[in-house]
């Protein structure tokens, strides 16, 4: 089975991340990232996940 976790915010990723899932982080704003674990994957919108699934 593959999970992958899709979520806008810090709290998403990261939680997904402790989770031990893989997290993939919507970035509307293409804000800066500023923790030190990154998203396993970014998109700008949820057309670009279709490529990731």
């Amino acid at each position: 089975m593959r999970i992958l976790h899709i979520g806008d915010t810090v709290s998403d990723v990261v939680g997904a991340q402790r989770a031990g899932i893989q997290a993939c982080w919507i970035n509307r704003q293409q804000a800066s990232w500023t923790l030190e674990a990154a998203p396993d994957y970014t998109v700008r919108n949820l057309k670009e996940i279709r490529d990731l699934l």
